[in-house]
Protein backbone atom coordinates (compact mmCIF):
# COMPACT_ATOMS: atom_id res chain seq x y z
CA UNK A 1 0.00 0.00 0.00
CA UNK A 2 1.67 3.22 -1.28
CA UNK A 3 1.92 6.14 1.51
CA UNK A 4 -1.04 8.24 1.42
CA UNK A 5 -3.33 5.78 1.00
CA UNK A 6 -4.44 3.52 -1.89
CA UNK A 7 -7.77 4.38 -3.65
CA UNK A 8 -10.50 1.61 -3.45
CA UNK A 9 -9.61 0.74 0.10
CA UNK A 10 -12.50 -0.46 2.21
CA UNK A 11 -12.30 0.97 5.61
CA UNK A 12 -14.69 -0.51 8.26
CA UNK A 13 -17.53 1.21 9.79
CA UNK A 14 -14.93 2.07 12.59
CA UNK A 15 -12.39 3.56 10.65
CA UNK A 16 -14.78 5.61 8.64
CA UNK A 17 -16.45 6.72 11.73
CA UNK A 18 -13.05 7.70 13.34
CA UNK A 19 -12.29 9.72 10.41
CA UNK A 20 -15.07 11.61 9.92
CA UNK A 21 -14.71 12.82 13.45
CA UNK A 22 -11.47 13.69 13.17
CA UNK A 23 -12.00 15.77 9.97
CA UNK A 24 -15.24 17.50 11.99
CA UNK A 25 -12.87 18.84 14.32
CA UNK A 26 -9.41 19.49 12.51
CA UNK A 27 -8.81 20.45 8.55
CA UNK A 28 -9.07 17.21 6.48
CA UNK A 29 -5.31 17.11 6.45
CA UNK A 30 -5.03 17.22 9.56
CA UNK A 31 -7.53 14.80 10.26
CA UNK A 32 -5.71 12.17 7.61
CA UNK A 33 -2.24 12.92 8.68
CA UNK A 34 -3.38 12.12 12.32
CA UNK A 35 -5.09 8.76 11.30
CA UNK A 36 -3.10 7.83 8.80
CA UNK A 37 0.06 8.31 10.90
CA UNK A 38 -1.80 5.76 13.13
CA UNK A 39 -3.13 2.95 10.23
CA UNK A 40 -0.39 2.63 7.79
CA UNK A 41 -1.31 5.91 5.89
CA UNK A 42 -4.50 4.46 4.45
CA UNK A 43 -5.78 7.99 4.72
CA UNK A 44 -5.59 11.49 2.54
CA UNK A 45 -7.09 14.51 2.69
CA UNK A 46 -9.57 14.23 -0.21
CA UNK A 47 -10.80 11.00 1.66
CA UNK A 48 -11.69 12.51 4.89
CA UNK A 49 -13.15 15.22 3.10
CA UNK A 50 -15.51 12.96 1.39
CA UNK A 51 -16.01 10.75 4.49
CA UNK A 52 -17.00 14.08 6.57
CA UNK A 53 -19.39 15.27 3.96
CA UNK A 54 -20.87 11.82 3.28
CA UNK A 55 -21.37 11.67 7.28
CA UNK A 56 -23.19 15.29 7.30
CA UNK A 57 -25.48 14.39 4.40
CA UNK A 58 -26.44 11.11 6.34
CA UNK A 59 -26.63 13.00 9.71
CA UNK A 60 -29.10 15.59 7.73
CA UNK A 61 -31.27 13.06 6.07
CA UNK A 62 -32.10 11.79 9.62
CA UNK A 63 -32.79 14.81 11.36
CA UNK A 64 -35.33 15.07 8.76
CA UNK A 65 -36.53 11.53 9.22
CA UNK A 66 -36.23 11.51 12.67
CA UNK A 67 -39.83 10.75 14.87
CA UNK A 68 -40.48 12.62 17.62
CA UNK A 69 -41.24 11.63 20.99
CA UNK A 70 -45.09 11.12 21.53
CA UNK A 71 -44.53 11.50 25.25
CA UNK A 72 -42.15 13.79 27.07
CA UNK A 73 -39.67 12.65 29.74
CA UNK A 74 -40.87 15.11 32.29
CA UNK A 75 -44.17 17.29 32.36
CA UNK A 76 -41.91 20.32 32.37
CA UNK A 77 -39.06 20.44 29.79
CA UNK A 78 -36.31 22.93 28.94
CA UNK A 79 -35.09 24.54 26.17
CA UNK A 80 -31.93 26.50 25.83
CA UNK A 81 -30.77 28.02 22.11
CA UNK A 82 -27.36 29.76 21.68
CA UNK A 83 -24.70 30.72 19.11
CA UNK A 84 -21.20 30.39 18.94
CA UNK A 85 -18.79 31.09 15.99
CA UNK A 86 -17.07 28.15 14.35
CA UNK A 87 -13.59 29.15 12.49
CA UNK A 88 -13.99 28.24 9.01
CA UNK A 89 -10.61 27.65 6.39
CA UNK A 90 -10.29 28.20 2.91
CA UNK A 91 -10.69 24.46 0.93
CA UNK A 92 -7.73 22.20 1.50
CA UNK A 93 -6.24 21.89 -2.19
CA UNK A 94 -5.01 18.57 -1.81
CA UNK A 95 -1.73 19.53 -0.87
CA UNK A 96 -1.64 18.12 2.30
CA UNK A 97 -1.24 21.56 4.60
CA UNK A 98 -3.54 23.46 6.15
CA UNK A 99 -6.10 25.86 4.52
CA UNK A 100 -5.69 29.39 5.45
CA UNK A 101 -8.14 31.19 7.89
CA UNK A 102 -11.01 32.75 5.85
CA UNK A 103 -14.12 33.61 8.16
CA UNK A 104 -15.99 32.37 11.20
CA UNK A 105 -19.45 31.56 10.75
CA UNK A 106 -22.25 31.08 13.76
CA UNK A 107 -23.20 27.58 14.82
CA UNK A 108 -26.78 27.04 16.32
CA UNK A 109 -26.51 24.97 19.44
CA UNK A 110 -29.41 24.18 21.71
CA UNK A 111 -29.55 21.86 24.61
CA UNK A 112 -33.08 20.40 26.29
CA UNK A 113 -33.18 19.11 29.44
CA UNK A 114 -35.20 18.79 32.80
CA UNK A 115 -34.76 20.19 35.94
CA UNK A 116 -35.77 20.00 39.34
CA UNK A 117 -35.98 23.06 41.86
CA UNK A 118 -33.20 23.33 44.03
CA UNK A 119 -33.68 23.15 47.65
CA UNK A 120 -30.96 25.63 48.33
CA UNK A 121 -31.60 28.07 45.71
CA UNK A 122 -35.14 27.64 45.02
CA UNK A 123 -34.27 27.19 41.09
CA UNK A 124 -34.64 24.47 38.86
CA UNK A 125 -31.28 22.80 38.78
CA UNK A 126 -30.72 20.40 35.58
CA UNK A 127 -31.06 16.75 36.22
CA UNK A 128 -27.79 14.89 35.78
CA UNK A 129 -27.76 12.82 32.12
CA UNK A 130 -30.97 14.61 30.73
CA UNK A 131 -29.18 17.26 28.52
CA UNK A 132 -29.67 16.21 24.81
CA UNK A 133 -27.59 18.37 22.47
CA UNK A 134 -27.93 20.04 18.74
CA UNK A 135 -26.23 21.87 16.54
CA UNK A 136 -26.62 22.96 13.27
CA UNK A 137 -25.14 25.78 11.27
CA UNK A 138 -28.43 27.55 9.46
CA UNK A 139 -29.95 30.42 9.12
CA UNK A 140 -32.16 32.31 11.32
CA UNK A 141 -33.31 34.74 9.03
CA UNK A 142 -36.78 34.97 7.54
CA UNK A 143 -39.32 37.49 6.32
CA UNK A 144 -42.72 38.11 7.77
CA UNK A 145 -43.98 36.94 4.14
CA UNK A 146 -42.22 33.67 3.73
CA UNK A 147 -44.51 31.01 3.96
CA UNK A 148 -41.94 28.63 6.10
CA UNK A 149 -39.80 29.56 9.10
CA UNK A 150 -36.26 30.01 8.60
CA UNK A 151 -33.94 27.12 8.61
CA UNK A 152 -32.64 27.69 12.05
CA UNK A 153 -36.68 27.58 13.23
CA UNK A 154 -37.53 24.57 11.20
CA UNK A 155 -33.91 22.67 12.91
CA UNK A 156 -35.17 23.56 16.30
CA UNK A 157 -38.45 22.51 16.20
CA UNK A 158 -36.96 19.31 14.54
CA UNK A 159 -35.10 18.91 17.60
CA UNK A 160 -37.98 19.84 19.90
CA UNK A 161 -40.16 16.93 18.63
CA UNK A 162 -36.98 14.77 18.89
CA UNK A 163 -36.09 15.06 22.17
CA UNK A 164 -40.43 15.47 23.48
CA UNK A 165 -39.80 18.60 24.58
CA UNK A 166 -42.79 19.49 21.62
CA UNK A 167 -45.09 16.81 23.90
CA UNK A 168 -44.20 18.26 27.33
CA UNK A 169 -46.92 19.97 29.24
CA UNK A 170 -44.79 22.86 30.14
CA UNK A 171 -42.51 24.27 27.72
CA UNK A 172 -39.64 26.23 29.25
CA UNK A 173 -37.27 28.70 26.88
CA UNK A 174 -34.91 30.97 28.69
CA UNK A 175 -36.59 34.47 29.33
CA UNK A 176 -33.58 36.46 28.69
CA UNK A 177 -33.62 35.68 25.23
CA UNK A 178 -36.58 37.94 24.68
CA UNK A 179 -35.17 40.68 26.75
CA UNK A 180 -31.44 40.56 24.82
CA UNK A 181 -33.22 40.30 21.05
CA UNK A 182 -35.58 43.55 22.49
CA UNK A 183 -32.23 45.40 24.26
CA UNK A 184 -32.91 45.43 27.75
CA UNK A 185 -29.71 44.52 28.97
CA UNK A 186 -30.67 45.50 32.50
CA UNK A 187 -33.42 42.51 32.28
CA UNK A 188 -31.01 40.19 31.49
CA UNK A 189 -28.29 41.12 34.33
CA UNK A 190 -31.35 41.36 36.88
CA UNK A 191 -32.43 37.42 36.07
CA UNK A 192 -28.40 36.41 35.83
CA UNK A 193 -27.62 38.04 38.78
CA UNK A 194 -30.09 35.85 40.61
CA UNK A 195 -27.41 32.88 40.12
CA UNK A 196 -24.49 35.35 41.70
CA UNK A 197 -22.01 33.19 42.83
CA UNK A 198 -21.73 30.42 39.51
CA UNK A 199 -18.80 30.07 37.61
CA UNK A 200 -21.01 30.20 34.41
CA UNK A 201 -22.97 33.04 35.66
CA UNK A 202 -20.71 35.47 37.17
CA UNK A 203 -18.89 35.03 33.65
CA UNK A 204 -21.93 35.85 31.93
CA UNK A 205 -22.64 39.00 34.10
CA UNK A 206 -18.87 40.75 33.30
CA UNK A 207 -19.78 39.69 29.60
CA UNK A 208 -22.87 42.00 29.72
CA UNK A 209 -21.45 44.66 31.65
CA UNK A 210 -18.53 44.94 29.17
CA UNK A 211 -20.28 44.53 26.31
CA UNK A 212 -24.09 45.92 26.85
CA UNK A 213 -22.78 49.20 24.29
CA UNK A 214 -22.62 46.83 21.81
CA UNK A 215 -25.81 45.52 22.32
CA UNK A 216 -28.13 47.59 20.72
CA UNK A 217 -30.33 45.18 18.81
CA UNK A 218 -33.30 46.94 18.33
CA UNK A 219 -31.34 50.44 16.71
CA UNK A 220 -29.48 47.65 14.48
CA UNK A 221 -32.45 45.88 13.12
CA UNK A 222 -34.27 49.40 12.56
CA UNK A 223 -30.55 50.61 10.92
CA UNK A 224 -28.07 47.96 10.11
CA UNK A 225 -25.99 50.48 8.22
CA UNK A 226 -26.37 52.52 11.38
CA UNK A 227 -25.56 50.19 13.75
CA UNK A 228 -23.07 48.67 12.22
CA UNK A 229 -20.85 52.39 11.31
CA UNK A 230 -21.54 53.45 15.30
CA UNK A 231 -19.97 49.78 16.45
CA UNK A 232 -17.48 50.62 14.19
CA UNK A 233 -16.91 54.36 15.63
CA UNK A 234 -16.92 52.79 19.40
CA UNK A 235 -13.81 50.76 18.50
CA UNK A 236 -12.08 53.21 16.89
CA UNK A 237 -9.00 54.67 18.93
Amino acid sequence: MRRGGVAGVRLTPAALRALAEEASEKSFAKAAESLGRQAGGWATAKRAERTAKQAGREIAAWDRSAPGLAEAPAETMYCSPDGTGVPMVRRDAGTGEDGQPAKTREAKVAVFHTAERSPRTGLPERDAGSARHTAAIDSARSKDADPRPSPFAQWLWRAARRFGFAAAKRQVVEKVCAALSEGRIEDVLRELRRHAGEPAADKAIGYFVNNRSRMRYPRYRANPRAGAAGALKRRTP
